[in-house]
């Protein structure tokens, strides 16, 4: 990332290079350190302005027979600032937030190795002697993008927005114990500045908070900077940012934070027209990924006016908001539905001890050589010959709707009673016995994670636009509830079929015929 230089550090201008002719990693001549060691780092590249300062690549030589990467920030100084700045307890406070940062150890904040201050960025052995000082940040490099640049430039899609939400439930992860009495030992600390810009995506880390150098713990008192970011700062920062910040001025930005990821914009300001905008976006970019509609509201809660209307646990938050954010449509040969496909080979039934034909014919059923709809005419059965059974239940589960040889209409729901063994949860799998593969697409029941409720069940299958006419079984299998959870969580098709081959049992099945077009009366995005 380059970017050009639009702020002075001290009274000295960053050097300005053309981009073409120096490399990230290129050292550009100038260096920075302490007082008593102002040739400490070597400054690399043209440097990444933001509105605290600049950060470089840096490298720390020292007597080392190699030099260590690492990355400097250099801080604007205040504006006018006072005699005598930084104070000494200037320097007790960074020194503090120094160790408490590094007594936390946190996989998804920044770790700084140290707050100093000294000349500004000079040319080797020529630093300023005019008595000009400036924080210098010394800190891990992150290797990424920030988040503000990820999402401007790849727009969230179903494809991407589980793992965007993982991103958000790290800086819940991260604010959480930040502002934990007990992870901070007794010095509950607050961010200050939650922003796109100022967090990093990285391919190990997930997201990654930056700029440390907002940090503040609630009783530092006034703050003469009041530095915010408009769109993520709460109604109270707004209207009195040099005040001391509460934890609840983070959640509302990290609510801020997750609108941006599933909307791509800013929050609308907080003006009368205000909330209505910010539901109806929010609304129109859930719908679009067909996400839980409850989704909603729950980003909305995060940016309350009142401050104590806000969510109090942020963990528990974001880990709600993540389930949330799951998909709720799999992809299937040639569309794009709720989410990722299962593909479960037909070794999961003769797990369950069932086969082909056999799987079948063993189970009695009422309503053999029930006709589809003439409408429809049904292609023939290659995959699963000598089947001569239309359905089957047993006493842990049944499909009572649709009754078998049903033209049955994408996302339509299916229905039907159980009774699962303690500690089992219920999916549907969908299996084309009109094609020569034997595949299953597994989906789960709506209310799977509460088994207690599923004594009357439903659940919604999705059918690939070219099965039209072609005869579907779908099977309603038993599964134990962790590991469905791990399922629904899985990216992995291998692992998820794995899963349901190893742990599934086929309780009920029904065969029905794929019609065309889409029922109005069952919404695909489910009942919410």
């Amino acid at each position: 990332m380059t970017s050009e230089h639009s702020h002075t550090v001290g009274d000295v201008s960053p050097p300005r290079f053309d981009a073409g002719h120096l490399g990230p990693e290129d050292p550009n001549g100038w260096y920075v350190g302490p007082a008593d060691d102002p040739d400490r780092y070597e400054l690399l590249g043209e440097g990444i302005v933001g509105g605290e300062g600049i950060t470089w690549r840096a490298r720390y030589h020292g007597s080392l027979d190699s030099p260590l990467p690492l990355a400097v920030k250099v801080q604007h100084p205040p504006i006018d600032p006072p005699t005598g700045w930084p104070s000494a307890q200037d320097r007790s406070r960074w020194r503090d937030q120094t160790t408490l940062l590094r007594h936390m150890r946190l996989d998804h904040l920044v770790r700084v190795n140290e707050f100093t201050s000294g000349p500004p960025p000079h040319h080797l052995g020529q630093p300023d002697s005019s008595g000009h000082e400036s924080i210098i940040i010394e800190m891990e490099w992150v290797e990424g993008e920030s988040l503000a640049t990820t999402i401007r430039t790849a727009p969230t899609k179903t494809t991407n927005v589980e793992t965007r939400a993982r991103w958000i439930e790290d800086a819940c992860t991260t604010l959480a114990r930040l502002h934990s009495f007990t992870q901070t030992a007794g010095n509950p600390t607050v961010h200050r500045d939650v922003s796109p810009t100022n967090c990093l995506v990285t391919s190990d880390r997930g997201l990654v908070l930056i700029d440390v150098s907002t940090m503040q713990l609630p009783r530092d008192g006034l703050d003469l900077a009041g530095r915010h970011t408009p769109a993520y700062s709460a109604p109270e920062v707004l209207a009195m940012p040099h005040n001391p910040r509460l934890p609840s001025a983070d959640i509302y930005a990290v609510g801020a934070l997750a609108f941006f990821c599933l909307t791509g914009q800013d929050p609308p300001p907080d003006s009368a027209e205000g909330p209505g905008r910010r539901d109806r976006v929010l609304r129109k970019a859930v719908k679009r990924l067909a996400l839980a509609p409850g989704l909603t509201a729950h980003v909305l809660s995060m940016l309350a006016p009142e401050p104590n209307d806000r969510p109090h646990d942020l963990q528990a938050w974001g880990s709600r908001f993540r389930e949330l954010a799951q998909p709720r449509r799999p992809v299937l040969l040639g569309r794009s539905l709720r989410r990722p496909v299962v593909a479960v080979p037909l070794v999961a039934l003769i797990a369950a001890g069932v086969t082909g034909a056999s799987f079948w014919a063993s189970h009695e059923d009422s309503r053999e050589n029930i006709e589809a709809p003439q409408t429809v005419q049904p292609a023939p059965v290659r995959a699963a010959a000598g089947i001569t059974r239309t359905s089957f239940s047993t006493a842990r589960g049944s499909i009572t709707s649709p009754t078998p040889g049903t033209a049955t209409r994408d996302c339509e729901y299916f229905i039907g009673t159980a009774s699962p063994k303690p500690g089992n949860t219920l999916m549907l799998a969908m299996h084309n016995l009109s094609e020569t593969d034997a595949v299953r697409y597994v989906e789960v029941v709506y209310g799977f994670e509460r088994p207690a409720t599923l004594a009357s069940w439903r659940g919604a299958q999705y059918f690939n636009e070219k099965a039209i006419g072609q005869q579907i079984a779908v099977e309603l299998i038993e599964v134990p509830l962790p590991e469905a959870r791990k399922l629904v969580a899985s990216s992995d098709h291998l692992e998820v079929s794995r899963i349901v081959t190893a742990e599934g049992e086929v309780v009920a099945a029904v065969v029905v015929t794929r019609a065309p077009g889409k029922n109005p009366a069952f919404p695909c995005e489910g009942p919410g």
